[in-house]
């Protein structure tokens, strides 16, 4: 009979902690032209072989300020580090957009954008920021001077909402300071936090309670199995 107890509770406790610990979910928010490959022409060269750039407009993208499409030749990156073989570039202003989809409550958003630094060392101050309407939610800050000349490196931040959220549509928006920042493969994703039903917590309970009644019972036997 207390065999097949602890059987019951073994079972029940195995059961709340497979239900608690099911992974959460991850979904990639779409991100348009997100590594820039689609642009307007570039009729602008620049140095190199197959060099050119455009002043915009970026396709689905917004750009306030000196910004555009930029094709880059080996004699400014290492061109294996780009995705693709276009980037975008912000000179002092912004690149930035609206996503179309708002914050979920209990939900991690990670952003990652791609930041080049060029072999002829135009050092610049970034920022990539993630905006529900016109609330700023993050806000990463740094410089392309720490990336290895000539390639591209990731920069990412992750958000993690509660139980409210703030209204708005998600914008994802990309600054530069007075020089040049380079910009590419823009990604978001979105991981549902997971939080245990009450029906997984009375499982667990049910299952820790059953286990303390039988350890309480063979305590009592133990005592009272002993003799003078």
């Amino acid at each position: 009979m207390r065999l097949n107890l602890i059987a019951v509770a073994g079972c029940t406790l195995c059961l709340a902690l497979s239900v608690i610990g099911t992974a959460a979910r991850a979904d990639t928010i779409p991100v348009q032209n997100a590594s820039f490959e689609i642009s307007n022409a570039m009729p602008d060269p620049c140095l190199g072989t197959g060099c050119s750039f455009n002043y915009g407009p970026i396709p689905d993208w917004t750009v306030t300020g000196t910004g555009g499409s930029w094709q880059p030749s080996s004699s400014y990156f290492n061109l294996s580090t780009i995705d693709g073989s276009k980037v975008a570039f912000s000179s002092g202003g912004s690149i930035s957009q609206i996503l179309g989809v708002g914050l979920t409550p209990n939900s991690s958003y990670t952003l990652s954008v791609g930041i080049g630094n060029r072999l002829d060392l135009l050092v610049a101050n970034f920022t990539i920021g993630l905006f529900a309407g016109t609330t700023p939610l993050e806000v990463l800050s740094g410089t392309n001077g720490s990336i290895t000349p000539g390639t591209f490196a990731d920069e990412s931040f992750t958000f993690v909402t509660g139980v409210t959220v703030a209204p708005g549509n998600l914008m994802i928006d990309l600054t530069s300071s007075t020089n040049q920042t380079d910009f590419d493969n823009v990604t978001l994703t979105e991981n549902a936090i997971s939080t245990p039903e009450a029906s997984s917590l009375l499982l667990l309970a049910a299952g820790l309670a059953g286990l303390g009644m039988l350890a309480l019972s063979f305590k009592s036997k133990q005592a009272g199995s002993v003799t003078a």
